[in-house]
């Protein structure tokens, strides 16, 4: 039985009309199988930002969690800058 828990993540990247200009993502989505989260981060405060950033860290980092998406690499590189 393979226990792995796995999660589907996406970015939405702020346009921009520089080309090779890369940009914050302005909306994270995040599945499991039986959950759907669409977050908003353009209109953060610092408190939430701070929340949000842990919460990446701990998920990014976390080896049991496999982590599915298309271009993943990429938006993993913009949740961690």
């Amino acid at each position: 039985m393979n226990l792995t828990r796995k999660i589907g993540l996406d970015t939405e990247l702020v346009p921009s009309l520089v080309k090779y200009y890369t940009t914050r993502p302005s909306t994270i989505q995040i599945a499991t199988r039986d959950f759907l989260c669409v977050l908003d981060v353009l209109d953060s405060n610092p408190e939430s930002e701070k929340i949000c950033r842990a919460f990446f860290e701990k998920i990014l980092g976390e080896k049991s969690v496999m982590k599915l998406g298309l271009g993943l690499k990429g938006d993993v590189s913009k949740l961690k800058s």
